[in-house]
């Protein structure tokens, strides 16, 4: 069965996805979940009669579960877990607020005319706050399989990335190296790139990792080729020194997707220090990275104008 979803269209091209958060949230969920869909974009400025009148309130995002529209996407996600349990998407009750005041304290401080009101510092201590939670739960909120929490987050914190570096040119301080990682893997540290011996180490972790995920897995003889193919880039490159890691994560990261024949690959690295966002990096596909994401993202210029209004009022 098809669902049908009411959402946001650009401001000024009505037949482009807008940006509106709430509304990629249930996108993300329908994406994520796999579930088929059909999308109606809304020009809430020119509202369609018959999009009023099977929901009057006129807000977005709107679903249709058996014939009846229902709007807020609290209730949306609320539905779609309930029907639609596998795979899973539930949030552990105690993670379920984290990051709940990233989104105010956002529009806050994009709004402000005062530099000195206090309000991007509430942002960067709530920004904090995730950090902090990240280091010792993540890579995701709840641990290392997404969840509600994360798609509810994951437009929000676009949204803010977007806006503010327009806006305010202001960026995620460089320190909040979870939050950032989370979002989108961030490059390796300069000495991966100059040091011969970190060089080496890097790649022996690599090697680790992909012999533990063939433990797991058990089948040698269907990822033997690839093993090889995976190693003779590792080794190639180091020998080299290109010290290009970026590359070589996207290498392997495509060597292994093809011989395991997976799109979401979660691998618990443990603590390993400067290395382990790095990893994880290359393995997981994270918040901006996914595909879903990817799908059911506004372009930046319909973010931008979507919030300029507010900004200038």
């Amino acid at each position: 069965m098809v669902l049908e979803i009411a959402v946001k269209a650009a401001v000024g091209a009505p037949d482009i996805l807008g940006d509106c958060p709430f509304s990629q949230r249930a996108l993300l969920t329908l994406e994520e979940k796999k579930i088929p869909y059909k999308s109606h974009l809304i020009n809430l400025s020119d509202k369609p009669q018959w999009f009023l009148e099977v929901n009057p309130e006129g807000k977005v995002p709107v679903v249709k579960f058996d014939d009846k529209w229902v709007a807020d996407s609290d209730v949306i996600v609320g539905i779609l877990e309930e029907k639609y349990p596998e795979p899973s998407l539930a949030t552990p009750p105690e993670f379920a607020s984290v990051g709940s005041k990233i989104f105010p304290s956002f529009v806050k401080f994009l709004k402000s005319k005062d530099p000195n009101d206090g309000s991007e510092q509430a942002l960067i201590e709530e920004l904090k706050a995730l950090d902090d939670h990240l280091k010792a739960h993540g890579p995701f909120i709840a641990g290392e399989k997404i969840s509600a929490v994360d798609l509810s987050l994951a437009p929000k914190l676009y949204h803010l990335e977007v806006a503010l570096a327009h806006f305010k040119n202001w960026t995620i301080p460089d320190k909040l190296t979870h939050v950032l990682n989370y979002i989108k893997p961030q490059a390796p540290p300069e000495t991966l790139r100059s040091d011969p011996s970190e060089f080496d180490s890097f790649i022996s972790l690599l090697g680790q990792i992909i012999r533990n995920i063939l433990f797991v897995i058990g089948d040698w003889k269907c990822t033997a080729r690839s093993l090889a193919g995976m190693w003779l880039s590792c080794t190639s490159l180091s020998f080299a020194r290109s010290y290009n890691v970026d590359r070589l994560g996207g290498i392997m990261l495509r060597q292994l997707k093809r011989a395991l024949g997976v799109l979401d690959l979660q691998i618990n690295c443990g603590s390993r220090g400067a290395y382990d966002s790095v990893v994880l990096g290359f393995f997981m596909e994270l918040l901006f990275s996914r595909e879903s994401f990817e799908k059911t993202k506004a372009a930046k210029e319909y973010i931008i104008a979507g919030w300029e209004p507010k900004v200038n009022a």
